[in-house]
């Protein structure tokens, strides 16, 4: 098993045998070894059916046995089988965080109680464990074990240079995270939400309100759809909580990249951004306005995107951002513009006297590529406000010399 220190970025090569246990890095920090994914072609199958008509009975048959004992079941449902090592870690991992927090109760079936399809292929010492708690509050459930299950290797795909994937053509397929891929998270109550979906995120310094037009978003390509759905459910908040490399706070200083700006006095975010002065149903002008534009421009489709980018992702990571913390960021606009173009757009009250804005705006472009797969030369990017705009193509930037490595 290869891996790195999420911290220092220091390089071991150990046995599968500590998949999921916890380590000390040289450089002093603790973390939590990776899980191999899909350990079992029965247990991956098992996960990647459990939303068909005949898997709903496994979630039924839990929550039965959940109801006489508790009030407010949070569940989640993994395969398990003792000959099976990895996914016995995983499940151990999972409980093991989870106890800290929460009194944890845990059910089991067999594939037969059940009543799944075709029970007697599985495998005899093939199980359904439901690990059970009884709480208001799911999504910090949900938090402790996407953290415990977050890849920490970069599935063995070879990371690109950063040079590569800013200059990239093409898209590709990324592997993106999703809780799915281990078993299933049934929360207590399922929320509900008009034409545009919230969700609240903790993520320091502050909680940060994403919200998605659902409407719009169905006509997306499946790639950017696919990702803005996912971050109901899969963002994986620990990276913002114990990071504090924001790409707010990047300069123009910290990197030798050339971006040329077009300085507009006509485009239609600044005519937007006027109109939004009079709409003021929150305290902050940024989420006010935020509102607004999901309401009343067609082409905004969602706002304060939560991305990141790990250390693990890029090759020479260290060389250019001279950290191996996680960079963090949030999307103030994201649009579907009228050409096709993804839009990454910053609201800057003085936009004119901005200096490191547009590196902000790109950095948020690159992760957002990097999560989806699009190419960068599917973007385009800016920031503004009730007079002016600036804006610029990410693919016509001038990138320093790729090193020889």
């Amino acid at each position: 098993m290869k891996t790195n220190c999420p911290y220092c970025g220091q390089f071991y090569n150990l046995s599968e045998k500590f998949a999921g246990r916890k380590a000390k890095c040289k450089c002093g920090k603790v973390f939590r070894l990776p899980i191999t994914e899909s350990p079992d072609v029965t247990v991956s199958f098992v996960v990647k059916n459990f939303d068909t008509p005949e898997f709903k009975g496994i979630m039924k048959s839990f929550k039965t046995l959940c109801e006489k004992k508790m009030d407010k079941p949070n569940m989640f449902i993994m395969p398990y089988d003792k000959d099976n090592p990895l996914t016995c870690t995983s499940i151990e991992s999972v409980l093991s965080s989870l106890r800290k927090d929460f009194s944890v109760n845990i059910f089991e079936l067999s594939p037969t109680e059940c009543n799944l399809p075709n029970s007697a292929k599985y495998p005899s010492a093939f199980l359904l464990k439901c690990i059970a708690i009884d709480s208001g509050k799911p999504e910090t459930i949900r938090d402790v074990i996407k953290k415990v299950l977050w890849p920490v290797k970069n599935d063995g795909l070879k990371p690109p240079t950063l040079y590569t994937a800013l200059s990239a053509t093409e898209s590709n397929n990324p592997k993106l995270f999703s809780l799915s891929d281990y078993g299933i998270f049934v929360p207590y109550k399922t929320p509900k939400f008009t034409d545009i979906r919230t969700h609240s995120f903790d993520h320091k310094p502050v909680f940060y309100r994403y919200r998605v037009a659902i409407e719009k978003i169905k006509q997306l390509p499946i790639k950017l759809e696919s990702f803005l759905q996912l971050l109901f459910t899969d963002c994986p908040n620990h990276l913002f909580q114990n990071s504090e490399f924001r790409a707010s706070e990047r300069s123009c200083d910290d990197f030798k990249i050339k971006i040329e700006l077009k300085h507009s006095l006509k485009h239609e975010l600044i005519d937007l951004a006027k109109k939004s002065e009079s709409f003021n149903p929150f305290k902050s002008r940024h989420e006010n306005l935020q509102e607004y534009f999901l309401l009343n421009d067609p082409f905004t489709i969602a706002s304060e995107v939560p991305l990141w980018l790990e250390s693990k992702e890029i090759k020479d990571y260290s060389d250019f951002f001279h950290t191996n913390n996680t960079l963090t960021g949030h999307i103030d606009i994201l649009r579907y513009e009228k050409d096709g173009k993804i839009g990454v757009w910053d609201y800057k009250p003085g936009a004119a006297g901005e200096v490191s804005a547009s590196i902000q705006v790109l950095l948020y472009a690159l992760m957002l590529s990097i999560r989806t797969g699009i190419s960068i030369k599917n973007f385009i990017c800016g920031y503004f406000d009730e007079t002016e705009a600036f804006l610029f193509d990410p693919a016509a930037m001038q990138l320093p010399a790729e090193k020889n490595t």
